[in-house]
């Protein structure tokens, strides 16, 4: 398969997870009134769909090794597909939350394929470029589906928003079932759990698969706070319409989109330490920058929006180039150390939406106090990175 033919699948597969949470979130208010529920109860299903993809995490990469990456992905879709539809019909918040737990479980093989993809095609550099460009293109689903989602509210109801996740999941598994060519060698004892536990043994007793993959757990944890919380401080806390916030968090993501653009163009003459680094130091700012906001009585939308739009910056410069960096040793083992950076990265998320959820108080402070923390978090990244380059 080509570089861009390789990409365009990916990218498909890439915009299952921000799809299934970003055009939901303007909905937040208006699920909970439909349901009668409080808002930090429908933030909750964000939670759910976070473990779900972390138990995916497990799940998928021993499956794809073992039966091959076309067949686990094209199944999985199809379960995406059911689950969309299924979401939109819930007649209850606990049917809700259990299809948002299939949704999160089935996207998660998405991540899976495409890191085990990438490592099964490329190496170094040029698989920080095409998880980089990947990630650009899953970046503009974060900037169209809360417009979407803000104004379909509004106009025709919740509902509709689930409707078109199921239509978008079904689109994808066509494609992938008609372009997708097999790219990895199935391995006969990827599922015996004496290979499994072997394989989770060598990965962690790697110092290299360690410090990259878990160099991503404070900025993925701010991710999710960003994704559970924003839409309730900026609508009911500081009165900002759904289509409004549709805008302004697309504004935040389009700061997403730059940057991992910009990540792809620097991944060869800067080296992927380089953007940890530089990504670290953002997300440690910007999460400061939250805090302080509120500390001093600046409380406004843009005081809330600009730090997240900041942390996201950082996010893109670092994620795709941790991930190359703790893959990069496992090229017999790619679905197997997928799964577990997987495991890290949305157990964070899954974390910390929980926590978001439980702390929801109806102001900003959570939300700002959350995304400080994980920017001291993600400054463990530099102490991580640099450490292992003196080894």
């Amino acid at each position: 398969m080509t570089f861009w033919r390789v990409l365009l699948l990916l990218s498909g597969l890439a915009i299952l997870m921000p799809l299934i949470i970003d055009i939901f979130l303007p909905s937040i208010p208006a699920v909970a009134s439909a349901y009668g529920v409080d808002t930090g109860e429908v933030q909750l299903t964000l939670a759910y769909l976070n473990f779900g993809a972390a138990l995916g995490q497990v799940i998928y990469g021993p499956l794809a090794d073992r039966f091959g990456r076309r067949p686990v992905i094209v199944s999985t879709m199809v379960l995406f597909t059911a689950a969309g539809f299924g979401s939109a019909l819930s007649p209850s918040m606990e049917w809700l939350n259990a299809w948002r737990f299939l949704q999160g479980l089935a996207a998660a093989s998405g991540m899976i394929i495409i890191r085990a993809i990438v490592r099964d095609l490329y190496d170094g550099t040029r698989a920080t470029k095409m998880l980089a460009y990947t990630f650009m293109t899953g970046s503009i689903m974060p900037i169209a589906a809360p417009i979407a989602g803000g104004f379909l509210t509004v106009y025709v109801g919740w509902e509709f928003n689930l409707h078109i996740i199921g239509t978008i999941g079904l689109l994808v598994t066509l494609g992938l079932w008609v372009w997708l060519d097999e790219t990895g060698k199935r391995e006969p004892n990827a599922l015996q759990i004496s290979a499994m536990i072997a394989a989770y043994q060598e990965l962690l007793r790697s110092r290299r698969f360690f410090t990259y993959a878990f160099a991503g757990i404070g900025p993925f944890a701010g991710l999710f706070a960003i994704l559970t919380s924003l839409s309730s401080v900026l609508i009911e806390f500081m009165g900002v319409s759904p289509e409004m916030f549709g805008l302004l968090f697309a504004a935040v993501m389009v700061g997403n989109l730059a940057a991992s653009w910009l990540s792809g163009r620097l991944a060869e003459s800067m080296g992927g330490t380089r953007l940890i680094i530089i990504g670290s130091v953002i997300c440690f700012i910007s999460g400061i920058a939250a805090l302080g906001v509120v500390l001093l009585g600046w409380s406004s939308p843009p005081g809330i929006v600009l730090p997240s739009l900041g942390f996201m910056v950082g996010f893109a410069l670092l994620i795709p180039a941790a991930t190359a960096g703790a893959m990069s040793p496992f090229p017999q083992m790619a679905g197997r150390a997928s799964s577990l950076i997987g495991l890290a990265q949305y157990g964070a998320g899954a974390a910390a939406s929980m926590v978001m959820g439980l702390a929801e108080d109806g102001t900003d402070i959570p939300l700002s106090a959350g995304l400080a923390i994980c920017g001291l978090l993600s400054m463990f990244a530099i102490i991580l990175v640099l450490t292992d380059r003196k080894k």
